[in-house]
């Protein structure tokens, strides 16, 4: 079916085989070919109809309306892309498995003991080797497929210096390239031959390092070396470019209790930010307004697409006219699991904020994200000031103050995704017919949700239950900071520890000077004589002192561990943060 346009002559009688569409106005319909089953570039920002069901979706006048025309063709109409023409794409499928994907933040990575990572729902090790390598296998010994994550990193028992992965349910050791090194309970005789044998080989998953990160490929395998060096992984060309971009925050690494799909359907939904993040990167009953994505590179199958906003909205900018000129602001997907926002001053100064995410289990996800940026005209600007904060953060203070951020949308994406998927299983619906997307905004959403169906949704492992687990309740485990970051940080773990012991000295003196403050007192009046008024005053007033400080300490502590949130209550904290740091009017909300 081709685009529906409104016609300049008289209506004629439909001819067989022509499907008829009404709305206010009279239009008209070429015949209904069959919907392509692959590719896509373009996508309408009103749907109301599933991407693989009915392509002859009613829209109500003001609407828009997607026309799928065969033959891998998409065309966007309707008010708000006007004059957007009809694309051709390719039926390709994207190979999910054969792409780079970054596993972890490096120094995240414990380098003396094995690494648990998941990937699709599939277990990996990670442990690094004598020459500062490296190295992911499968998580499954095999002798018996015990998991090597829970194993030990030992020097070779040759003596060379080598380091080896041993496995603790029966000592098997394994090399850095998968090889078995040592089977003790074989006949000495027998152990080489049984040791060289290729079931004896661990599955070794090819690696690399890059922006400071640690790099899988979705397979392993004898080809599986060969194919990963023709493919590139997400590299961000800001990141390495420190002269050109010296402004630039630490790697934040945070595992997330949604999926990976809610991570980016929220991460490339700028609408959403200054609703989610009021107080923080806005105002949720000020700052909302109109805006369309305009289509800088097409979907593409294995390329993915960029839009810009137009005009830019807050938190990018202010709203007004100057302000929405002087500014440039675009998302940009790349799968598999890459999203970029660049915003661009007309002054000069501009900032790149780097999302990677991986599913590592029906429903959770790990997120990574960094930003950089340069100086210039408009460092004065909404955005710029927001990230310059991060800049001026030591490490352990960034990694801290990003729970304020990263959970205030926590609980909706949680339960949007299971409200979601309960309502498309009650239905038998697909995501768009689940939604309803009446908004210009909503572009790149769409466009992301289409190319993650078109392609068979996130490629989980076999035997790994694709449904989503149950709402969770407990606010302990949601809003949990030690298990999702600090625990797997050095720095924030270091911090934590330093926080503590400041803590129990301040809580120890506190309780010291009370004591010697009551003791001064008791004993001056057992004894008949005046009370030390100044001793006791002192030491009461240092205690007291102590006490504060002890708060503070608590507080900080506690931090490391869990940060709730709700938006019941509009956080005064937030609030503060808003008025004094990112200067927005004291007397909004």
């Amino acid at each position: 079916m081709r685009a529906c346009v409104a016609p300049t002559a008289p209506a004629r009688v439909a001819p067989a085989g022509t499907k008829l569409v009404e709305r206010a106005c009279r239009i008209r319909c070429a015949p209904v070919t069959a919907r392509p089953k692959r590719g896509l570039r373009n996508l309408p920002a009103t749907v109301r109809c599933s991407l693989a069901g009915d392509t002859t979706s009613t829209t109500k006048q003001g609407e828009s309306l997607y026309v799928d025309a065969g033959d891998n063709t998409l065309v966007l109409q309707g008010p708000d892309y006007k004059g957007e023409e009809a694309v051709q794409v390719s039926n390709e499928q994207y190979q999910w498995l054969k792409q780079w994907y970054p596993l972890s933040v490096i120094e995240m990575l414990d380098p003396d003991r094995p690494n648990k990572i998941y990937l699709f729902g599939r277990e990996l090790v990670a442990w690094k080797d004598h020459n500062d390598r490296w190295n992911v296998f499968d998580d499954a010994c095999p002798h018996r497929l015990a998991p090597l994550s829970e194993g030990r990193i030992e020097p070779a028992r040759d003596g060379s210096g080598r380091k080896e992965l041993l496995c603790a349910y029966h000592a098997w050791r394994l090399d850095s390239d998968g090889k078995c090194m040592a089977i003790p309970q074989a006949k000495a005789a027998d152990e080489e031959t049984l040791a060289a044998a290729p079931k004896a080989c661990a599955r070794v998953h090819p690696t690399r390092e890059d922006h400071g990160l640690l790099w899988v490929w979705g397979e392993n395998g004898p080809d599986a070396m060969l194919e990963s060096l023709s493919t590139a992984p997400n590299i961000v060309p800001q990141l390495n470019d420190k002269e050109g971009w010296p402004l630039r925050n630490t790697w934040l690494q945070r595992d997330l209790p949604y999926g990976m799909d809610s991570f980016f359907e929220n991460a490339i939904d700028p609408a959403h930010a200054v609703v989610s993040h009021h107080n923080l990167v806005g105002n949720r009953y000020a700052d909302p307004s109109y805006f369309k994505c305009v289509t800088e590179k097409p979907l593409d199958n294995n390329a993915g697409f960029r839009c810009h906003l137009d005009p830019p909205v807050p938190p990018f900018c202010n709203l007004t006219p100057q302000e929405q000129d002087d500014v440039y602001v675009a998302y940009e997907y790349k799968p598999p699991g890459y999203m970029q926002i660049d915003w661009k001053h007309k002054g000069g100064a501009a900032l790149c904020t780097a999302h990677f995410c991986i599913a590592t289990k029906p429903g959770y996800c790990r997120h990574i994200t960094m930003s950089c940026g340069r100086g210039g005209g408009g460092e004065d600007s909404r955005w710029f000031n927001l990230n310059r904060f991060t800049f001026n953060q030591p490490k352990w203070q960034n990694h801290l103050a990003s729970p304020t951020f990263i959970h205030q949308d926590m609980v909706l994406l949680h339960q949007q995704e299971k409200l979601v998927e309960k309502r498309r299983l009650e239905e038998g619906t697909k995501w768009l017919q689940s939604c309803y997307i009446p908004l210009a905004g909503d572009k790149m959403d769409v466009l992301y949700r289409y190319w993650l169906e078109r392609n068979g949704g996130i490629p989980w492992a076999p035997g790994i239950d694709p449904r989503l687990p149950p709402i969770e309740t407990d606010e302990s485990k949601l809003f949990d900071c030690y298990h999702s970051h600090t625990k797997n940080c050095p720095t924030c773990r270091a911090a934590m520890e330093n926080v503590n012991k400041l803590r129990m000295a301040f809580a120890w003196l506190g309780y010291v000077s009370l004591a010697a403050s009551a003791g001064a007192t008791a004993s001056a009046l057992s004894q008949g004589i005046p009370v030390p008024l100044g001793w006791s005053a002192g030491m009461a007033y240092a205690a007291f002192n102590f006490g504060v400080l002890w708060y503070c300490c608590d507080w900080l502590y506690h931090l490391f561990r869990e940060y709730k949130y709700s938006h019941a209550d509009n956080n005064p904290f937030l609030r503060m943060f808003a008025v004094d740091v990112l200067g927005f009017p004291a007397d909004e909300q």
